[in-house]
């Protein structure tokens, strides 16, 4: 498989994903979540939301950087799969409780929801045509 990830380290993606471990450690080391969140769901659950989004956010960039295309795009997929879901669940607690001067907080929750499954689709589509490839040379 070339090395083409130079081309998948995008400013943004980086940016969104290190944003979102920033926010979910700021959420767990002070306590405080959104009223979004805590008008949905309560006790342990927005410490848990807040751990996922740290967690996987972390995972996705650690794959964004590592350097084995194969191994990185694992890695990535595993951590962008768990971004989709907690930025999917942040974006439905905010539309729930949304007023209209939240959209650039809820336009930009969906957005990297929307945008990880994107990236989930394209690693899983990478992964299948390397393994394609893989499984040819050694018949």
């Amino acid at each position: 498989m070339p090395d083409d990830r130079h081309y998948e380290r995008a400013p943004d993606a980086i940016g969104l994903l290190a944003l979102a471990v920033v926010a979910g450690v700021v959420q767990i080391a002070t306590g405080s979540y959104p009223e979004a969140v805590t008008g949905l769901v309560h006790g342990m659950w927005p410490a848990a939301w807040a751990l996922s989004l740290a967690i996987a956010g972390g995972v996705a960039l650690l794959g964004i950087a590592w350097r084995a295309p194969v191994t990185g795009r694992l890695i990535e997929l595993a951590g962008r799969a768990g971004v989709t879901v907690t930025a999917a669940a942040y974006t439905a607690a905010l539309i729930v409780v949304a007023e209209p001067g939240d959209a650039l907080v809820v336009a930009f929750t969906a957005a990297l929801a929307l945008a990880s499954v994107w990236r989930v689709v394209q690693l899983a589509w990478r992964l299948r045509t390397w393994l394609t490839a893989v499984r040819k040379a050694t018949r």
